[in-house]
């Protein structure tokens, strides 16, 4: 018996030797030697690969050390939304170490000062299957549920294969439909204790998403109108007849879409007001790919419009996504993709893709309360412009979660002037960002910054 056991021992010592081996040759082969056009030489260790997540798809990843002390700073899991957009969107758009400030004249991006891995590792995604440069998605249908085991069997490999970052407080983030991912990935790993496959455990601490949907009782449909008339798009006059009519507009489900002829002509003079509104923004100059709805409210309610765009789940907006550009042209370069590693996608880079998904109702409302049970730190961040993900639809659902106030919309000051306002719940802190819209991290990216890391640090703006 002891010689067989011996013979296991070494056999498993063996294993554990090639496993080691093979991770460390796999971490080598994604490391970035080459400069990024434009964005000069990092001073920090940068990280491009595939990590398998299945039988048949790979996810797309980008690692940027932290530009301070990568060993024991937080290290930040980004999500882009959609569903269906590249993670490689934030990297160049937001808050990554490259932007671009000029997206319509600037033919590179340039160094980001305010990039979140100043002081953070950060980890940007291309999620789920099908996105981005990802390889071996078959068209295969896809919901919240299966993205979510998707992001969690993408985690659990990736600290396998990066295990030094395993003791590193760790922090789920995203925006827009990373409402959905982000927290479908901190409860998949709440409830697998955080342990990866060969026995390394996360340490995972919170989540924070920003412009996020989360219950589609509020986001989406039901906030438009309450928001439309905040911003003086519509008159109080349809203000008040559509809340006579009892038309709730709410997308919970196609069968919940109020067809009535009294709630389609309500619908149709709403959509007449807002129709050229930029939906990312409604105080910015409008761009095709931002317009909300020229259609009439049936098609915009049914979402009979191409699913494309950084909000597709959004279907009535009209598509492509005007704050893409030039992000496209810049990942279909050679010189680009040879630094990513990118070898074996052959198509042309989509910023955002079409495919088979299904939102799911519940969305990720009723993941909240078992977050907050564990302990776990909830950041929510919106900015007060979007048309996107409402502000008022995400205050909404907050309320009704009934979680005790304890600050309640102070304001805090940057450079003079009101930048935004703090709320802190038992269990959940919110910043309002002022003046701005959807994506907060690319229009106050010095703000967004020192907000999140004072929120890591526990304090609050």
């Amino acid at each position: 018996m002891k010689l067989v056991s011996t013979q296991k021992g070494l056999g498993s010592i063996f294993l554990i030797a090639v496993l080691i081996s093979s991770t460390f040759a796999a971490v080598k082969e994604d490391l970035v030697t080459e400069d990024l056009p434009g964005c000069g030489h990092y001073n920090f260790d940068s990280y491009s690969g595939y990590i398998p997540i299945d039988d048949h798809n790979k996810f797309h990843y980008v690692l940027v050390e932290s530009q301070s002390n990568p060993e024991t700073d937080p290290f930040i899991i980004w999500f882009t939304g959609g569903p269906g957009c590249s993670g490689m969107l934030a990297y160049f758009m937001e808050n990554g170490p490259c932007v671009w400030d000029g997206l319509d004249t600037d033919p590179e991006p340039h160094p980001n000062e305010y990039s979140w891995n100043a002081k953070a590792n950060v980890l940007y995604v291309d999620n789920p299957a099908g996105v981005g440069f990802n390889l071996g998605y078959r068209g295969e249908y896809l919901n919240d549920k299966i993205a979510g085991e998707q992001e969690l069997n993408f985690t659990l490999a990736f600290f396998e294969r990066y295990p030094e970052f395993l003791s590193n407080e760790l922090y789920i983030t995203g925006e827009s439909y990373g409402g959905i991912y982000v927290p479908y990935l901190a409860y998949n790993l709440h409830k697998g204790n955080h342990t990866t496959r060969t026995g390394g455990n996360l340490n995972l601490q919170g989540i924070a998403v920003g412009n996020g949907v989360t219950d589609w009782k509020y986001d989406g449909t039901p906030a438009y109108v309450e928001m439309s008339f905040a911003h003086g798009l519509i008159p109080l006059d349809l203000q008040r007849r559509i809340k006579e009519s009892g038309c709730s507009f709410v997308e919970e489900s196609e069968e919940d879409i109020p067809f009535s002829r009294e709630c389609q002509s309500l619908g149709n003079e709403w959509a007449s007001y807002i129709q050229k509104i930029n939906v990312y923004d409604v105080y910015r100059e409008p761009r095709d790919g931002g317009l909300m709805s020229d259609n009439s409210v049936e098609t915009l309610l049914k979402g009979e419009e191409d699913r494309v765009g950084y909000t597709p789940f959004l279907k009535h907006f009209k598509n492509q996504t005007p704050f893409t550009m030039p992000v496209p042209q810049y990942m279909d370069r050679d010189d680009v993709r040879r630094v990513f590693h990118v070898t074996e996608k052959k198509d042309a880079f989509q910023a955002c893709v079409r495919f088979n998904y299904e939102r799911l109702p519940e969305a990720s409302i009723w993941i909240y309360p078992t977050l907050k049970e564990a302990g776990y730190r909830i950041l929510k961040y919106t900015g007060d412009t979007d048309g996107a993900v409402p502000t008022l639809g995400t205050l909404a659902w907050i309320d009704e979660l009934g979680w005790d106030l304890q600050v309640d919309h102070e304001p805090f000051v940057r450079n003079g002037k009101v930048a935004g306002y703090y709320t802190k719940r038992d269990g959940l802190e919110l910043v309002v960002f002022h003046g701005v819209g959807h994506l907060v991290p690319m229009w106050m990216r010095e703000e967004s910054q020192e907000v999140l890391y004072k929120w890591i640090n526990g304090q609050r703006p």
